[in-house]
């Protein structure tokens, strides 16, 4: 890889003022430039080095107001990501949606209490039928009773959906699914025996004497 150099040197111009100037080559093409002062021409030259070095790495400045520890962390979500289809900001904005601080987290017993306390105020208010309000109470109880350890944000989708999956198959009778909309496929039923034929009934003849 060839590497871009360059040089600071002084002269003098045509007038007998004495320049510093700054010369070399980035990206193949020739630069110079002169300054007044010796500092102003070293820190000309340490941009320039500091620029030929990024191009030859695939790197380059950016203004920014993060500090570098953030840039880095920046940096390597970027690298994690790999070949995924979404953004950066996409993951970010599910984590802030869905994850619960530890110090924002509750038991789920605790939370159960809590949303069934709402529900009776709705029933309370005329919102929920006793029917509804009895179930929330029934389910809840039964949540509570198999995560009484678990904190909410423990609970995950496979345990959840293992929960409903035991809970319907407690209440639903044998044999029916959980879904009754499933169709019968064991066919039609057998017709039935047909209309018993009718049978005509003489009226009893008496002989009168």
């Amino acid at each position: 890889m060839n590497q871009s150099k360059f040089v600071v040197s002084r002269f003098e111009n045509r007038t007998g003022i004495t320049s510093w100037r700054v010369q070399g080559r980035i990206n193949g093409v020739r630069f110079r430039r002169n300054f007044k002062t010796k500092e102003e021409a070293a820190a000309e030259k340490g941009a320039l080095e500091l620029r030929a070095l990024q191009g030859a790495s695939n790197q380059h400045s950016v203004a920014t107001p993060l500090a570098e520890a953030q840039v880095r962390e920046a940096e390597a979500a970027f690298h994690r990501l790999g070949n995924r289809t979404r953004s950066l900001t996409f993951y970010l904005d599910y984590a802030l949606t869905n994850y619960r601080d530890p110090v924002q987290d509750k038991p789920v017993a605790e939370a159960a209490r809590e949303y069934l306390a709402l529900r009776e105020a709705d029933y309370n208010q005329g919102h929920l039928s006793h029917r509804q309000f009895t179930s929330f109470r029934c389910e809840l109880r039964a949540l509570e009773t198999v995560f009484c350890s678990k904190m909410v944000s423990e609970l995950t989708a496979n345990a959840l959906a293992e929960f409903f999956r035991r809970r319907f198959s407690e209440i639903l009778p044998p044999g029916e699914g959980l879904d009754r909309r499933e169709p019968n496929r064991q066919g039609p039923a057998p017709p039935g025996p047909g209309p018993s034929p009718r049978v005509r009934v003489e009226p009893e003849r008496r002989t009168v004497r």
